[in-house]
């Protein structure tokens, strides 16, 4: 016959208190016109800028003088490098004429894994904004432009070195 196995007493240790909790007191319950559709109450925006910018320069109040007034408290905005490397998403607590308060949610690195592609020294890959995206520019002429990312532009630099040379 098998023994049944019985539960074994757990003592407190000394962080942990004999005494119950203080018991809380009971909050008023919310009124219906506190319940909303997040969607009518808040905005949520998306706000693409330059690659140069950095998620510390998105949480200066003056950083967002220009659109201040769009924006609400509660408003959600997601911060996006043309680069698409990271993306920032902020909480908007207040909001003047031409200034923000925005507190972090969260911070997303994006960067995509570094791909071993050997560029020759007579090719560069710049950034040319929104239009012309990542360029390859070999002896200062840009040979191909509109590539979504650095690492398909190194790519196509070393395949344009390799075409030349077949």
């Amino acid at each position: 016959m098998a023994e049944s196995a019985t539960a074994e007493e757990i003592e407190p240790t000394d962080e942990q208190s004999t005494e119950a909790a203080p018991e809380l007191e009971k909050a008023t319950p919310p009124s219906v016109h506190r319940l909303g559709l997040l969607a009518e109450h808040n905005n949520c925006f998306r706000l693409n800028v330059a690659a140069s910018v950095t998620p510390d320069q998105c949480m200066d109040e003056g950083f967002w003088a220009h659109i201040a007034a769009r924006l609400n408290p509660g408003d959600e905005i997601h911060v996006m490098p043309d680069t698409m490397t990271w993306e920032l998403v902020l909480h908007v607590i207040g909001t003047g004429r031409n200034y923000a308060h925005v507190c972090t949610k969260v911070l997303y690195n994006l960067a995509a894994r570094e791909e071993q592609v050997k560029l020759p020294a007579a090719y560069q890959i710049q950034y040319k904004g929104t239009t012309y995206k990542w360029c390859v520019i070999r002896d200062g002429k840009m040979i191909k432009q509109g590539i979504e990312t650095e690492a398909l532009a190194k790519r196509a630099g070393a395949n344009h070195e390799a075409a030349i040379f077949r």
